[in-house]
Order: structure tokens, then C-alpha cells, then sequence
């Protein structure tokens, strides 16, 4: 069991940031060189960073030593999105930091993970208690941690609340999406595999005329939400919902790290080997590109770093299109991309 501490929590955006910004900028001791320090199953990693406004609503960090690398995006809806963001990437990059360098069993390697992203809304949670103008402020999560068993076990352990995304590409070219959103659709499909198989069509539409307008889900009460009718996307009280009406809601979170409630942290392991790429995203990068265009990106010869702006680059230059039933990807959002490739 993973033992919570006692930490003070920091009151300013400012502070925040310069915090996780030096921790994930550590280097190797003198002794190396000053040479990056990598775990094992790390090859390479890039990242990819693009804001729509000021203050920047996503937050990244990473410990490539330890196999470890986070994507944020705080709530843009609410006051305090920025500074959940980068308290969830501080949080949980603190509680992987202070370990001894051997790799932990793979039992409590999911055991920390979980509890270093419930500390991190603890921490958003003391921090919204502390500054009112804050209280409603939240941010998604997703974290990659890339272990190696002492038998040679290779895993990637994702943990994730929200809809940012952890993916894997094969070493055939295919793309696997492997966490699943908390969207709106996860009100109300218990089934992993259907609600997968959901995400993963809505991920590959570019109109809504490839999406059904046959009611799937029947409310209790007439609900307030953004849907399709008529060939517009409004918002209206309806009582049942479409595929057509869930990507119209695609950007509903039905739960994040807040203080608002307890997130449960979903986890996600995928077996891995040499020459697999690992992928983390925020909605602004999976939101605009489609699953088949990230594929073919990811599949083109290049070092991770390229590979991670080549995926953010073509998500802002989609973001800027304009909208329209048969364009229905575009979003202006912010963008951040994390690349991995295994050893």
C-alpha cells in the first residue's frame, strides 16, 4: 500500500508551474555527463505544445527515469482550469519522484498509480478551498507509465479520468486507443467493449451523415444539452439521444479531478516491445484529427519529437477550418502531445 503524505499546497498559478517545470526538466547527476537519465523502455519522447489563449489550459510533465509522462486539460469552462492542470501534473509527478530507482511490483506500480492522481485532486480540492474565485476548478488526466518486469515483463500502465487520451501504435502501423472517455455516453453504457467501439466511431467521422439519428439512449427527464435536429447542432431538453447528439456532446465530461466529487481513476495495461510508440493527448489534438489520420502520422518514419509536432501541427491547422455538417471535426482548443517510443 502506498502511504498518502502530508503536503502544502501552493496558492498561486505562478508557483505551480515553476514547480512541475523543474522537476520535469531534471537531469542526470554530474557523475553522467549531464546526460538525460531514461528508463530502460524509453527510447525517446517529444512533446508538442500549442496554446489558443493565455493562460495555456493544458499542462504536461514527465520523469522519463522512471518511465512516467502526464497530459492535463484543465476545465477551460470554469475559473482555475490552468492551475488544476498543472497542480494535478506537480501532485503526481512528486509521488513518483522520491522512489528508490528499482522498479516496483506491478501490483503497486497500479496501486501508485491510482493514488497519486486521487492526490492530485485532493490537492485541487484543498487548494479550490483555499481561494473561493477557484472552487469550481478541475482538470482532466491521463498518465503513461512504462514498466519492465524482473522475468522481462514490458507493460504500459495507463491511468486516466476525463477524456484525455493514451494510445499505442503497433509495430504493424496499427493504432490501438486504449483509455476510454468519461463522456456523456458513459452515463449510460456500462459495456467497455460497446462504449469503446462507440468512441472509436466517433473518433473516424468527418460528418454526421456517417453517424446514426436513430434514438440509442433514453433519458429519465428532459436534459439540457447540445444535440443534432434539423441539420444544427442546438441546445435543447431532450429525453433521448443519437450518435448524431453524443458527438453534438462530445466535449461533456461527466467526471474529472475537482473538488466537486471523487473521480474513480479508470486503469488501462496494454503489453509492449521494442518499437511500439505510446501517445498522450489532450482533446485538442484527438478532438481535431481523426484515428485514421493520427495512424498514418504515427506510422511515418520519424523521431519521436517530430512525430509529436507533426500530430499537434495538423490538429491547430485543422482547428482553424471552418465548421459545418460535412466538416464537423474542427475545434479551437489548446494542444498538447506526448510521444513515446519503446526500446
Amino acid at each position: 500500500m502506498v502511504e498518502r503524505r502530508p503536503r502544502r499546497v501552493t496558492e498561486t498559478y505562478q508557483r505551480v508551474r515553476e514547480i512541475f517545470i523543474a522537476r520535469v526538466r531534471k537531469k542526470a547527476s554530474a557523475e553522467s555527463g549531464g546526460a538525460e537519465v531514461l528508463h530502460p523502455l524509453v527510447g525517446e519522447h517529444g512533446t508538442f505544445v500549442h496554446a489558443k489563449n493565455e493562460p495555456i489550459q493544458d499542462a504536461g510533465a514527465e520523469l522519463p527515469s522512471r518511465g512516467l509522462f502526464i497530459v492535463a486539460d484543465g476545465v477551460s469552462s470554469d475559473e482555475g482550469g490552468d492551475v488544476a492542470a498543472a497542480l494535478a501534473c506537480e501532485t503526481i509527478v512528486s509521488h513518483w519522484d522520491t522512489l528508490p530507482n528499482e522498479e516496483l511490483s506491478l501490483e503497486n506500480t497500479i496501486e501508485l498509480m491510482k493514488s497519486s492522481i486521487m492526490d492530485a485532486r485532493d490537492a485541487i480540492a484543498e487548494a479550490a478551498q483555499q481561494d473561493p474565485s477557484k472552487a469550481t476548478m478541475a482538470t482532466t488526466i491521463v498518465v503513461a507509465k512504462l514498466w519492465q518486469g524482473s522475468l522481462g515483463r514490458k507493460k504500459v500502465i495507463f491511468g486516466s479520468v476525463g477524456d484525455s487520451r493514451g494510445a499505442i501504435l503497433r509495430r504493424d502501423g496499427k493504432l490501438e486507443q486504449v483509455t476510454i472517455d468519461d463522456d456523456l455516453a458513459s452515463n449510460f453504457i456500462a459495456d467497455k467493449k460497446r462504449l469503446g467501439a462507440l468512441q472509436a466511431k466517433m473518433s473516424n467521422v468527418t460528418s454526421y451523415d456517417q453517424l446514426s439519428d436513430q434514438p440509442m439512449i433514453q433519458l429519465a427527464k428532459p436534459t439540457q444539452l447540445n444535440v443534432y435536429r434539423n441539420g444544427i447542432v442546438q441546445n435543447d431538453a431532450v429525453t433521448e439521444l443519437t450518435e448524431q447528439d453524443l458527438f453534438a456532446s462530445r466535449n461533456y465530461i461527466r467526471i474529472s479531478l475537482s473538488a466537486a466529487r471523487l473521480p474513480e481513476v479508470n486503469i488501462e495495461m496494454r503489453n509492449i516491445s521494442s518499437g511500439n510508440t505510446v501517445v498522450l493527448s489532450t482533446d485538442g489534438e484527438t478532438d481535431n484529427n481523426r484515428h485514421n489520420e493520427r495512424q498514418r502520422i504515427l506510422s511515418t518514419p520519424a523521431s519521436a519529437q517530430q512525430k509529436a509536432q507533426s500530430l499537434g501541427e495538423a490538429a491547430v491547422l485543422k482547428s482553424q477550418e471552418e465548421k459545418s455538417p460535412d466538416n464537423i471535426r474542427p475545434k479551437f482548443d489548446d494542444t498538447l502531445v506526448k510521444v513515446i517510443t519503446v526500446a
